[in-house]
């Protein structure tokens, strides 16, 4: 093969090149690049930057104004006084009363009740435990001669109370720096002993006896 026959087929290799880049959009006035379709105008960017965590202020500390100073102490809290209240005990009475030994005839049993205070006592409450028999029953009780009870009790003991007395208070009276007997009085003849006598007074005072 010689030279002249090299020229005409590198002219239709040439030629065959050319028609594929005008084919492709290819202008020679234009840039070298052959175009993709694509306007570069058009195109945005799809990343978007993430901003940076904003960071939190620590709290500021007030300024001590002396160079020794210490956090101040919290409040101590001090208990509320717990008030008790006081009952005050009912004074004892100062009892200035008393009552002799027992004496026993026949059907009555006796004995003398002495004040030596300066005020009057009254008889309120009196009681009586005898030995009981069958027949024997309590029938009167009297002072210095007053009888301020009466009526028939068949059972030992008796409790006899303001609601049970007769005659006005008179009759159960002990004056100042006194004595008055009081008298039981039964229906039938009495044991010598096995006796109790309570009696009270309207000041709180009180005697006992027995034998």
């Amino acid at each position: 093969m010689n030279k002249h026959t090299l020229i005409p087929k590198f002219l239709y290799y040439t030629v065959i090149a050319l028609i594929g880049l005008v084919t492709l959009g290819w202008n020679p006035g234009m840039n070298s690049q052959p175009s993709l379709g694509v306007d570069p105008e058009s195109f945005t960017a799809s990343h978007t930057r993430t901003p940076k965590p904003t960071r939190t202020p620590h709290p500021t500390m007030t300024p001590c104004p002396r160079r020794d100073c210490k956090p101040a102490p919290s409040p101590t809290v001090t208990p509320s006084k717990t008030i008790t209240s006081t009952v005050n005990p009912t004074p004892t009475p100062v009892c200035s009363i008393y009552a002799s030994p027992l004496m026993v005839v026949n059907n009555q049993l006796t004995f003398n009740i002495t004040n030596e205070s300066v005020e009057v006592y009254i008889i309120t409450t009196v009681y009586i435990d005898w030995p009981d028999t069958a027949t024997q029953e309590l029938t009167a009780i009297d002072l210095a001669g007053n009888v301020f009870w009466s009526g028939s009790e068949p059972t030992s003991p008796f409790l006899g109370t303001e609601s049970d007395w007769i005659g006005p208070s008179s009759y159960r009276e002990i004056p100042p720096f006194s004595d008055r007997a009081i008298t039981f009085t039964f229906d039938e003849s009495l044991p010598a002993f096995s006796y109790f006598i309570q009696i009270t007074f309207t000041n709180g005072c009180t005697i006992s006896l027995g034998n």
